[in-house]
């Protein structure tokens, strides 16, 4: 059973659900909202890696999991999709950012042994930077498979173009011969017609004559 479709349904909610968050963390940017959506966001990261790499080994070996070269363009177009999707997420949150650096702290986080307030803050500013870094890292690769896979649909879409151009020529081809071939065969039948007309007055000619010769000798004797 291809899993395609089931995580591309995954892929789609978490899509869903991180513009939802996107959206409330605009209205009010709290920082739970934010932990909330950068998981998400996360999350979708991960699937659409997951989902280019299945485009990939199905891509490699089409006949092997049952998908025509069609199939494999229309995956990777869904996948391409949902990853504009979250870069447009990413540039919108990272917009947002600018205008809330920090977000508005509606709960307390736990505070570190033997440091202020501030150092934790401090901590806390740092982690979510090394975070950021690391998805935004797996979001380029993600983005760089998505589109040498799209770059390969594309060769693939030209081919099967030009393979259609040459499927239809040889079909005209054919249905010309076919023609041809149809007239040759009628003019041999009109051929072995007449023969056979020819061939019958000779016999009947030839019966005439040997009637009358017997009809003679009758006569004779």
């Amino acid at each position: 059973m291809d899993p395609f479709g089931d995580v591309l349904g995954e892929a789609q909610s978490q899509l869903s659900r991180a513009q939802l968050l996107l959206r409330q963390y605009e209205d009010d940017p709290i920082q739970s909202r934010l932990a909330d959506l950068n998981n998400t966001i996360q999350e979708l990261t991960e699937t659409i890696h997951d989902l280019s790499q299945s485009n990939a080994a199905v891509q490699a070996d089409p006949e092997r999991f049952g998908v025509d070269h069609l199939e494999v363009s229309r995956r990777i177009e869904q996948v391409g999709n949902i990853n504009n999707q979250l870069n447009d997420i990413q540039h919108t949150l990272s917009e947002a950012r600018k205008v809330h650096p920090t977000g508005q702290w509606v709960e307390h986080a736990p505070v570190l042994a033997g440091a202020s307030t501030g150092d934790n803050d401090e901590v806390r500013q740092l982690m979510y930077q090394e975070a950021m870094r690391e998805q935004d890292s797996v979001l380029d690769s993600v983005h760089d498979t998505v589109n040498t896979l799209r770059e390969q649909a594309n060769v693939m879409s030209r081919e099967l173009e030009d393979q259609a151009f040459m499927l239809d020529d040889f079909t005209n081809e054919a249905d010309r011969t076919g023609d041809r071939l149809q007239r040759g065969m009628k003019r041999v039948e009109w051929v072995l017609a007449n023969n056979r007309e020819t061939l019958s007055s000779c016999c009947i000619g030839l019966l005439i004559v040997v009637l009358i010769i017997l009809l003679v000798l009758v006569i004779a004797a």
